[in-house]
């Protein structure tokens, strides 16, 4: 996902989301000024074959 959905900011904001994950570095830097102060971690973008 590469944009916000509706009221994912204020959700932000008001503390509902209290982490977030990202896949890419390039996620986590369009979405770094939303999640600002909100711990996220980076999981890469793995797919178990099996």
């Amino acid at each position: 996902m590469m944009w916000a959905f509706k009221g994912e900011a204020e959700a932000v904001k008001e503390g509902v989301i209290d982490r977030e994950l990202f896949v890419s570095e390039f996620q986590a830097k369009a979405f770094e000024e939303m999640y600002r102060g909100v711990p996220s971690f980076l999981t890469g973008n793995y797919i178990d074959p099996l």
